[in-house]
């Protein structure tokens, strides 16, 4: 599908997919590093999070996401869906492993990877 033919209906599906995905980001976060800790990554999060979240746009449109018809689920739906959600948390991963290597972003050494985990699933529950 061309850009041309994206309707208002689907940008609405785009920003539905970015809210999610930002509140999975944020939420995934706030369940692993709770108080002080999340306090501390919340820069840092700030700082990654629009790459992210146009990033999640791109996938969504890749997979489909915001072009199909969204009446019922169906079952190809659904592993579009679980696709997504796992191409996001390997890109999750991706990224901290590098920010955990790149010395000038200052990332805070004790990075957990449960919050990739936590992502994916509310991403895919959204």
């Amino acid at each position: 599908m061309r850009f041309s033919n994206l309707t208002s209906r689907n940008l609405l599906i785009a920003a539905h997919d970015a809210l999610a995905t930002t509140l999975a980001v944020f939420a995934s976060f706030y369940l692993r590093f709770e108080g002080d800790l999340f306090t501390e990554r919340l820069p840092l999060l700030l700082r990654i999070l629009p790459y992210f979240i146009a990033l999640s746009v791109v996938v969504c449109y890749i997979f489909h996401l915001t072009t199909t018809k969204w009446r019922f689920i169906s079952l190809p739906d659904a592993l579009n869906i679980l696709r997504v959600a796992t191409v996001l948390t390997v890109a999750l991963l991706v990224l901290g492993l590098h920010l955990r290597r790149h010395p000038m972003l200052k990332a805070p050494s004790s990075s957990a990877r449960s919050p990739l985990f936590f992502t994916g699933f509310l991403r895919c529950s959204s």
